[in-house]
């Protein structure tokens, strides 16, 4: 299974999505943000996309296998070390992050091509508008 290159994180609605391009997760999250009008937790910027750029991996560094059970049969100066850990435990190791970010970064969203300097994105859809139309959206102007 391909592991996905981006989050998106809805922070209100506390949901968590992974994308395979900045794009599906740019469009989930407008989605779930919806036009019915902005949760406080989006205007400031609790809601994010994030490119993952280091991932967990696990190394084992010691195995219960390798190290001395003691039983009835040892001897009683018996000095093999036992294993060090708790017993419910077969392995252990350590957590290092590997890189994975040789993906190059996806471009962000950016406004259409126009000559209008006056494009923006709305606070309420979060689509660009040209600056010349006053969208009407739920909630807007009420």
């Amino acid at each position: 299974m391909k592991q996905q290159d981006f989050v998106a994180y809805d922070a209100a609605n506390n949901e968590r999505e992974y994308f395979d391009s900045h794009k599906a997760a740019t469009a989930w999250l407008l989605e779930s943000i919806g036009c019915d009008g902005i949760s406080q937790e989006t205007e400031d910027g609790y809601s994010y996309i994030a490119q993952i750029t280091h991932r967990t991996q696990f190394e084992v560094t010691h195995r219960k296998e390798d190290y001395h059970e003691h039983s009835d049969d040892c001897p009683d100066d018996c000095d093999l070390e036992e294993w060090p850990h708790d017993n419910e435990f077969d392995y252990v190791g350590d957590v290092t992050f590997r890189d994975v970010s040789n993906t190059p970064p996806q471009p962000l969203v950016t406004p259409p091509a126009t000559d209008e300097e006056d494009a923006y994105r709305c606070h309420y859809c979060g689509h660009w508008h040209d600056g010349h139309h006053a969208p009407t959206h739920k909630g807007e102007n009420q």
